[in-house]
């Protein structure tokens, strides 16, 4: 949703609204979340930027104030799927097809045990972040 408001926003503006939008999903609740963004789209309608993709989505975009803050930070950062991505296109370069479904599972796991042998570093409060995860999902942890 950020990159798609941002994709519209003049250059001059991106600043200033990234900063703007973090009252939305930095907010405490949903319901919080929600009245910044009234406030906010109310704001930016005298620039021509309209929020109302936002208002439009709130019920989607509002699914993650029911976890708590460290877990909302992962779900709302794609830094690591995007560098995983990127690690999955690097090592498998040169290959543009694959003969079967299986070679391209044996490749995807290889590459998969390669890229992970360079996450040494936890996440700061996995403890929570799993212990929430199992609440929410204990059939799937």
């Amino acid at each position: 949703m950020i990159r798609n408001t941002m994709a519209y926003v003049s250059y001059k503006d991106r600043k200033e609204l990234a900063a703007d939008l973090k009252l939305i999903y930095k907010a405490n609740t949903a319901e919080e979340g929600y009245s910044n963004l009234i406030d906010l789209n109310e704001k930016w309608k005298s620039r021509n930027i309209s929020l109302d993709n936002w208002i439009n989505n709130w019920d989607n975009v509002s699914t993650f104030f029911k976890y708590g803050p460290e877990l909302r930070k992962i779900i709302y950062t794609t830094n690591a799927i995007e560098s995983l991505n990127n690690s999955y296109k690097r090592l498998n370069k040169g290959r543009r097809t694959f003969p079967s479904i299986q070679s391209l599972e044996k490749s995807i796991y290889l590459s998969t045990e390669i890229i992970t042998e360079k996450w040494t570093v936890p996440h700061k409060n996995w403890g929570v972040i799993i212990n929430e995860l199992r609440i929410f999902f204990d059939s799937r942890i």
